[in-house]
């Protein structure tokens, strides 16, 4: 068998697959997001039913920055090498 420098067999120490976890996050940033929005702007006049006003546009900014956050969050994982399962750094420290 070959030795591949760049790309190792990962251990299976998680049971949920890399791409499952990124497909679940990526989901709860598009959720958060979006209740952030729904909040904000009151579409389907759904989020007002029971509601305050001023929960609204203080709980509204919250849920958006913290989807925004968390894509962010996966946008960075995806884009560093170190997070992604199976590669090994090469580079000495």
């Amino acid at each position: 068998m070959e030795n591949n420098r760049h790309f190792k067999v990962p251990e299976q120490k998680n049971a949920t697959p890399h791409y499952l976890r990124i497909f679940f996050a990526l989901f709860m940033a598009l959720f958060f997001i979006f209740v952030g929005l729904l909040l904000l702007f009151d579409w389907w006049n759904v989020a007002t039913m029971n509601l305050p006003q001023w929960f609204r546009w203080v709980a509204g900014p919250i849920f958006l920055i913290y989807g925004v956050f968390r894509g962010w969050r996966v946008y960075d994982t995806l884009g560093n090498p170190k997070t992604v399962p199976g590669h090994v750094n090469n580079e000495e420290e």
